[in-house]
């Protein structure tokens, strides 16, 4: 069943040698932190734009928690029970995704993303709100232009400096594809650049 990491405590860092743990499919979750309670996962359901079809919530079978961090896995929605099918044995595939509260574009993509897309296939996407936060995430979003020859504009989402998609009805529209282009893609490179942003 498909797992979930939660970060608990704001500006934490995970470490990478348990993310590593995380993203490998035949790893054993229960081993990497202390039991705990599972907890509903409130996702971001947009009522309005039609995309709350299951009260925006998931729900878990169980879980383990570190410092700053929650595992769940064993999802399945709230209000009817249905578990929510993935093949976790696939490959995995890694992406960053900008986005800005306020922003309308962003408004469409943000609840399919984590209310659809990202509960139903292997892939993590690290999100950064350049809005609000950009003091932080602003710089982070410098280096990946700098670094992946990308612009300043959200929503988008970075694979690599080669598989960028950028614009609302654009990753509506081609996530499908480019997740299966970029499954088993989530090399050590990515995360390193990753937790140099951290």
């Amino acid at each position: 069943m498909i797992g979930v990491l939660i970060i608990t405590k704001p500006y934490s860092s995970v470490s990478k040698d348990l993310l590593r743990k995380f993203l490998n499919p035949v790893a054993d979750l229960s081993k990497l932190g202390n039991v705990t309670e599972p907890h509903a996962v409130e996702y971001s359901c947009r009522p309005d734009v039609g995309r709350c079809l299951h009260k925006g919530k998931a729900c878990f079978e169980h879980a383990v928690e570190g410092n700053g961090w929650i595992i769940q896995w064993g999802m399945r929605y709230c209000d009817t029970g249905k578990k929510i099918e993935a093949n976790c044995s696939m490959p995995v595939a890694c992406g960053v995704y900008f986005t800005g509260i306020g922003c309308s574009h962003c408004a469409l993509t943000d609840p399919w993303l984590f209310y659809e897309f990202i509960p139903t296939h292997p892939i993590v996407v690290v999100e950064y709100e350049i809005y609000r936060e950009g003091m932080y995430n602003g710089k982070v979003m410098d280096d990946y232009i700098r670094n992946y020859n990308t612009i300043q504009a959200v929503p988008q989402i970075v694979f690599d400096s080669e598989n960028i998609i950028v614009g609302d009805l654009s990753i509506l529209q081609e996530l499908e594809n480019k997740f299966v282009k970029m499954k088993g893609k989530c090399p050590a490179a990515w995360l390193d650049f990753y937790f140099k942003n951290k």
